[in-house]
């Protein structure tokens, strides 16, 4: 499959299209036992929006589940395609899907069976969508077998304020594992506070993890990538009791869902069931802090950058304040010719687009002149200047850190882009 750069593509609902049947989203919603009289379930799941970042085996069989309850909007997000091996653990693939993008096949039989959700398809990685649009998500699922890819959700959850759910099979014992952060609270758990350093040196490398039990099999680049040895009954029910536990979230049905990790064995010991709590480790490596959300009256490009940090609180003294901008932007102070020798930069240059020296030559940069964290120290002689000034025009998010904290400032447009 040819090389690609990953944007998310909107389907057309449903209700668009002629001739269809469009079932009303309460015609058979059940009285829930342990409902609460000040939660409408139409109204809650009309107003819901949902991420899944991964739709194979247990990821499709979840978010379709969940596309029939016909919630607010649905983005999908996978990096591969489709393998002939798919049909064998995957009840939402036939022969004539082989070699689709996972994420545009699984939109479409979502916006298929919902009648008024937003669907949209991302093939690529969920650490690539833009912030933006997770900022917006009320709930995220992670159905993926890579630990690096768990981390990268856990850190958007935990940072914004997103219940995740990673739903996940090991095969050979027909086991499925759910585990549930709310993130409601900097103090609460995180994957990587349970994970043993062999999981977290798997991280760093990219390598499968819990999720399935793997075999190595090539990737068309030539890499070994994991490849699931599961069933789709176990698939599928991993997906569906993800699903069914949303709807306990959401609804707030019955006592709160703590966060812990709930696994059942059905073949050698059929007996098997625990629910582990997760608690917080206070030596995780992960940073579990909680960003402010402060919203711009414009586009972040149009902004100073004293503008911004008046935005945060912040006043232009804030000596250990930091800023970082989103979708790939970073600060440039000097960069290489190799013609002309060492050159001032003092822009943000996109990591997406490579830039020339006026001699023609592509200028370099090193990572002690390139900064994703920029001291306010830095920025000072700048405070005045426009983002889009800075070469920074297509950030839709800006980040400052100060004592500790984070605010997280961007701007949405009324139709919810992001003013890029």
């Amino acid at each position: 499959m040819a090389e690609h750069r990953p944007k998310l593509r909107r389907l057309e609902r449903l209700s668009r299209i002629k001739s269809v049947a469009t079932p009303e989203r309460g015609a058979r919603m059940p009285a829930f036992l342990g409902s609460r009289p000040d939660v409408d379930p139409d109204r809650v799941l009309g107003r819901l929006q949902v991420i899944l970042a991964g739709a194979g085996s247990v990821g499709g069989s979840c978010i379709l589940s969940i596309a029939r309850q016909d919630p607010r909007a649905i983005i999908i997000a996978d990096p591969k395609p489709y393998k002939p091996e798919s049909l064998l653990t995957n009840g939402v693939v036939f022969p004539r899907d082989l070699h689709r993008w996972k994420a545009d096949h699984v939109a479409k039989c979502c916006a298929e069976v919902s009648r008024n959700t937003w669907v949209d398809a991302f093939a690529g990685g969920f650490e690539d969508l833009p912030l933006t649009r997770v900022a917006d998500a009320d709930f995220i699922f992670c159905c993926t077998d890579r630990i690096s890819a768990e981390l990268q959700v856990a850190r958007a959850a935990m940072h914004l304020g997103i219940p995740v759910m990673y739903c996940n099979v090991e095969g050979s014992s027909g086991l499925y594992q759910i585990r549930y952060f709310a993130n409601s609270d900097p103090q609460d758990a995180c994957p990587a506070c349970n994970m043993t350093p062999a999981e977290l040196g798997m991280a760093a490398d990219d390598g499968p993890g819990f999720s399935c039990e793997t075999v190595g099999e090539e990737d068309r680049a030539g890499r070994e990538e994991p490849v699931t040895r599961s069933i789709p009954a176990l698939c599928g029910l991993a997906g569906h009791m993800g699903a069914l536990l949303m709807n306990k979230v959401v609804l707030r049905l019955g006592q709160p869902l703590p966060n812990s990790c709930m696994v059942e064995g059905t073949f050698i010991r059929p007996e098997y069931a625990a629910v582990i709590p997760l608690d917080r480790n206070k030596g995780c490596i992960e940073d579990h802090s909680r960003w402010r959300r402060r919203p711009l009256a414009k586009p972040l490009r149009g902004h100073a950058i004293r503008e911004l940090l008046e935005a945060s609180g912040i006043n232009s003294d804030g000596g250990d304040a930091v800023l970082g901008l989103g979708d790939g932007f970073r600060y440039v102070v000097r960069g290489e010719c190799p013609r002309c020798g060492p050159r001032p930069i003092e822009r943000f240059w996109s990591k997406r687009r490579n830039r020339r020296c006026r001699c023609g030559a592509e200028l370099r940069t090193n990572a002690f002149h390139t900064l994703d964290a920029v001291p306010l120290s830095v920025l000072r002689p700048q405070l005045d200047r426009r983002v889009a000034a800075l070469g920074a025009t297509s950030a839709s998010w800006a980040l400052i850190r100060h004592h500790g904290a984070g605010t997280w400032l961007s701007w949405k447009d009324a139709e919810g882009g992001d003013g890029s």
